[in-house]
């Protein structure tokens, strides 16, 4: 983090990830390797990263589906004062086979994964993703927190709204 006022870098840890997220890497990947959890977790860390400056935007009570190769990474702001220093905490992570209980869930996870992007975590799970705010955008000329939920609810059924609880403020 660079800092405008000051020539000097600031450290500051972005995600943590718990100890249960990495039990369920391990057990539902089914490996005792680390190379392996440490690779499928480095995949869903790097995306995270991309959007982590617009997830700020989101209320503190909304979680995000992160993607990774062989799942998703459920991911929350953190909200339990000096449990850790990062802003936000992977809470689990979920296997394809996990989510595929609830296939809305699991395709939208998918096409995140292909869109490099992110979904919010509530039916019926729409995406965040460049494309789509590229498109968006064309079409409305919208712009900042206009344009992001603009995009979330260019993906709900019509007639009905994403609720003012999941939106960007």
């Amino acid at each position: 983090m660079l800092s405008a006022r000051k020539l000097k870098i600031a450290r500051t840890d972005l995600l943590d990830v718990t100890g249960h997220a990495l039990m369920r890497l391990f057990y539902r990947l089914k490996t005792t390797s680390a190379t392996a959890v440490l690779a499928e977790l480095s995949a869903g860390v790097l995306s995270f990263d991309q959007w982590a400056t617009f997830l700020y935007r989101l209320p503190e009570s909304c979680d995000i589906l992160v993607p990774t190769s062989a799942g998703a990474l459920a991911v929350a702001r953190n909200c339990i004062p000096g449990s850790t220093k990062a802003d936000f905490v992977a809470r689990t992570w979920m296997s394809h086979a996990r989510i595929a209980d609830n296939p809305a869930r699991l395709d939208a996870v998918d096409r995140a994964f292909t869109e490099q992007g992110v979904v919010l975590n509530v039916r019926p799970y729409p995406l965040l993703t460049r494309s789509r705010i590229v498109a968006t955008y064309e079409v409305t000329q919208a712009g900042g927190i206009d344009l992001l939920n603009r995009v979330l609810d260019s993906q709900i059924p019509a007639g009905r709204r994403l609720s003012a609880e999941w939106r960007f403020r």
